[in-house]
């Protein structure tokens, strides 16, 4: 005779069944330690089987290594097992990354988000004895160690995950430790499954320097740099392009210059439709509006940050920049630029029917109603900001709307009067 407990619990264990794998997850990662994951698992072989996948989920080995998340042969026997249930990876440790890049073709893994951050990672790759045998390849993998580096390692793991819907790696990622110590940058770039990637951040902070002698801001200089972007455009003809890819944030090197034509894998990235640009040296600064006009045509948000020694504004064309979209910006955030003027606010206008966000941390030459102009026209925007708090830059100017003034100046400005006119009427009568 079935009792009322009985049907209880299976009528329990029927509606978890039931439930689509997504919901368990977020019942899972939302509402369960990982200690009470793991006690689900021990409640029946249906429990078991539909927590199992989220328990593996997501992975992070931050600041430790394998051995010390995994610390017995038996964890880290589980975690291969276990490994096509994986489906977000963050690790500062190489070893991990090569356990995971390393493990036999019958184990398959299906990442959907890596983060690599290996560019201060303690020790290189290290294996015990035990882990070896496990795999059935001791010699084999004994003789990749020892010529083993980061960006091979990267590599491996790249071409078992073609689903990646995020990538974020940092320069310990394209090392090359050994050897001639040559860059690898567009190697691992190589490697990266372009069909279903929707966001990429790079940091090269940590990148080789250039050789500085050839370094400057002078007429040459820039041109040189320009000709040589373009120039490094022309390696990427055969390669596929990030079809689905619609953001990509790059962290420069900051007051170390690197190869900047490093920053010519754009060019494949030809849907993309927001870039933050942080920390860039000189040369990358420089060849950034060439940079954006000729690889990102449905570009419609930047956010450029200025965090070194280098005033970005004292080498960018700010005109140039502004100009840079062939879309009109939506967002467009912008670091203290004392040059900015009224030719770069006459090419900010051109983005003004569909400019929603904008941010400029200080513009020392823009005229006294600008301000206003700008907020009469530009019906879409719903934010504009000044310098964040906390900061103070030197070239920020207030920028204050004389409303009165500017509404005499404009009523006196013969055809320019008239068509302003009619954005302050318009502007007023949205009001």
């Amino acid at each position: 005779m079935t009792t009322v407990a009985s049907r209880k619990s299976s009528h329990q264990t029927t509606l978890l069944s039931s439930l689509p794998q997504e919901i368990i997850d977020i019942i899972a990662t939302t509402h369960l330690t990982p200690q009470e994951l793991a006690h689900c698992l021990c409640v029946s072989h249906e429990w078991f089987d539909a927590f199992t996948p989220s328990l593996w989920r997501a992975i992070r080995v931050v600041d430790e290594t394998i051995y010390d998340r995994f610390r017995t042969k038996e964890t880290r026997d589980a975690l291969a097992r276990n490994s096509h249930h994986i489906r977000v990876v963050e690790t500062t440790d190489p070893t991990f990354a090569f356990f995971l890049a390393t493990l036999p073709s019958t184990t398959p893994t299906n990442l959907r988000s890596l983060t690599l951050r290996l560019l201060k990672a303690k020790q290189q790759f290290a294996f015990s004895t035990d882990d070896l045998i496990q795999q059935q390849c001791q010699e084999a993998l004994i003789t990749m160690m020892r010529t083993m580096i980061s960006a091979t390692v990267t590599q491996l793991l790249l071409l078992r995950n073609r689903n990646l819907h995020v990538l974020i790696l940092d320069e310990g990622c394209f090392r090359n430790e050994i050897g001639d110590k040559t860059d690898l940058f567009f190697k691992v770039l190589a490697a990266v499954p372009s069909t279903h990637l929707e966001r990429l951040e790079i940091s090269f902070m940590g990148a080789q320097p250039r050789d500085n002698s050839r370094v400057g801001a002078t007429l040459d200089a820039r041109d040189r740099y320009r000709e040589e972007f373009m120039e490094a455009i022309h390696l990427h003809a055969d390669k596929g392009l990030f079809l689905a890819l619609r953001e990509v944030a790059i962290s420069g090197a900051n007051d170390t210059i690197m190869d900047h034509t490093r920053l010519s894998f754009l060019v494949r990235c030809p849907n993309v439709e927001r870039i933050r640009l942080d920390r860039l040296d000189l040369p990358s600064a420089i060849t950034i509006p060439l940079m954006l006009k000729n690889t990102c045509p449905k570009l419609t948000c930047l956010d450029l940050n200025d965090g070194n020694s280098i005033r970005l504004e004292r080498v960018l064309d700010s005109v140039d920049l502004v100009r840079a979209t062939a879309l009109g910006w939506r967002e467009l955030r912008l670091p203290d630029m004392p040059q900015f003027g009224a030719s770069a606010f006459e090419a900010l206008m051109e983005s003004v029917e569909t400019l929603e966000v904008l941010r400029i941390e200080g513009a020392g030459q823009l005229g006294t109603n600008a301000v206003l102009n700008l907020l009469c026209s530009a019906k879409n925007l719903r934010r504009l900001e000044g310098v964040g708090d906390g900061r103070r830059e030197v070239y920020t100017k207030e920028l204050t709307v004389f409303a009165k003034s500017a509404y005499l100046e404009y009523c006196n400005g013969g055809e320019k009067g008239r068509s302003s006119r009619q954005r302050l009427g318009r502007y007023g009568a949205e009001l």
